[in-house]
């Protein structure tokens, strides 16, 4: 009878394992990131519109201040 060892088979299985969690963890930073990056345009969008705003009514306050004047 031919006797295995058991021990190279499990440390393939885990290596494995430890590769897939890798591949895993890969893809859901990867997957994060892209939420990251998105959120951050949309971000930097609103806040160029709110400034446009802002600036807007600070001109039309300053514009009745000197006309009352």
């Amino acid at each position: 009878m031919r006797r295995t060892s058991t021990g190279p088979i499990l440390i393939g299985v885990a290596l494995v394992i430890l590769i897939a969690l890798f591949g895993y963890f890969a893809y859901q930073l990867d997957k994060q990131e892209k939420k990251m990056n998105t959120m951050q345009a949309t971000v930097v969008d609103d806040g160029t519109k709110i400034e446009g705003i802002v600036n807007f009514i600070n001109t039309s306050i300053n514009a009745q201040q000197t006309t009352n004047k």
